[in-house]
């Protein structure tokens, strides 16, 4: 017969704690979400911003329409990827073999041959939903390699951030004097801070929204449906989702949250699944007790 002591009790109660204050924190892999990025405690408009410290940002060009942002994501256990994340409404705008993705964009704005990687794209899973507020996962003809100007941002363990947890919207404002990524002149990069404490999911034309309190000023602003949100806790930058300026009001940004859509790639990025607490617990007890 075995005895449950207060001790026992205190173990679990702190096994518990450890392990659900652990499923915040974001997928830790092949050094993912590293930025010399500062840390805010305010909302703040949108500002020019250091493209290094957003090296998981990537810029999709064709050769007719609008260029517009992707985020690199990261594959378990390698220094390299192949798979980024946009808007559908992105994809969709040209075929899928005529879009190009440029990764690693230089500080300076400008391609670089030592570390830019453009590779066209030789596939997608994309999330159906209306054209404007679908999820694209673009597959490269290319690995991207990893290096200083370039890595992936972190993959979230839950839907939405902690509470009072600091968040960047980024978009591209691009210069271009032709077409695809020959015709790139200066891609400059543009950041909103917000504060994600304010977080709640509500049910927009039937989806769970990621919609966060704000009161920047939306009017000319760069960011696009495909805009990626990236915030900063546990010491990573992980992405939670992705802007929809068509739903967004004067008070409030609404995400298309990507946490749901993972399970699209789930086979291809191989991340591991975390046990759940229980599992843990009932884990310690087989240990302890034999």
């Amino acid at each position: 017969m075995v005895f449950i002591t207060s001790w026992s009790l205190v173990v679990i109660a702190t096994l518990l704690t450890t392990v659900n204050a652990y499923g915040y924190r974001p997928l830790d892999v092949v050094g993912c979400g590293r930025s010399s990025l500062p840390i805010f405690n305010a909302t703040e408009d949108e500002q020019y911003a250091d493209i290094s410290n957003h090296p998981w940002m990537a810029l999709i060009v064709n050769q007719d329409k609008i260029p517009c942002p992707a985020v690199l994501i990261p594959i378990w256990n390698r220094n390299s990827s192949r798979i980024v994340l946009t808007s559908a409404k992105c994809q969709n705008q040209a075929s899928i073999d005529s879009l190009e993705v440029i990764i690693g964009i230089g500080p300076d704005g400008r391609i670089h041959e030592n570390y830019t990687t453009i590779s066209k794209s030789a596939g997608s899973y994309w999330y159906r939903s209306k054209e404007a507020d679908g999820a694209a996962f673009l597959f490269l003809k290319k690995d991207v390699k990893f290096n200083e100007f370039v890595r992936p941002v972190c993959l979230p363990r839950q839907s939405g951030p902690p509470p009072h947890t600091p968040c960047v919207l980024t978009g591209w404002e691009v210069q271009t004097y032709g077409n695809g990524s020959s015709g790139l002149q200066h891609a400059g990069l543009k950041e909103t801070h917000l504060i994600g404490g304010s977080r709640k999911f509500g049910a927009y034309d039937g989806k769970a929204r990621l919609k966060i309190r704000d009161t920047f000023n939306k009017t000319g602003v760069t960011h696009s449906t495909s805009s990626p949100l990236v915030c900063f806790h546990d010491g990573l930058w992980a992405l939670y989702g992705i802007y929809l300026p068509s739903q967004s009001t004067e008070n409030h940004s609404i995400f298309m949250g990507i946490y749901e859509k993972l399970h699209l790639i789930e086979d291809e990025i191989e991340l591991p699944t975390r046990p759940g607490a229980m599992h843990v617990v009932m884990q310690f007890f087989k240990n302890f007790f034999g």
